[in-house]
């Protein structure tokens, strides 16, 4: 158990740098992340490819905004799905 407490701590709690914040974006992602773990619909990149085109279909950006906003959520989804990993761990 110590284990999982020392890797769950060393992780950074800002985001890498170069990842912009995007605040409703990144809830979002939470969100995107805890149904997948709740009834895992799809594969884990599947259902958060899907849910990050849902939610940015017609704002009409242009490739590179939609890069930066794909990686904020991208980092956001993975964010969450390891709190939800290591929650799950330590219950067993």
């Amino acid at each position: 158990m110590a284990t999982v407490d020392s890797i769950v701590s060393s992780i950074p709690v800002r985001p890498p740098a170069g990842v912009e914040s995007f605040p409703s974006l990144e809830q979002a992602a939470q969100h995107a992340a805890d149904l997948w773990w709740q009834s895992a619909p799809l594969t884990m990149a599947a259902w958060r490819d899907n849910r990050f085109d849902a939610l940015q279909s017609g704002l009409g950006l242009d490739a590179e905004e939609r890069h930066v906003r794909k990686r904020a959520f991208d980092a956001a989804y993975a964010r969450r799905i390891g709190e939800a990993i290591a929650k799950a761990s330590r219950r067993t």
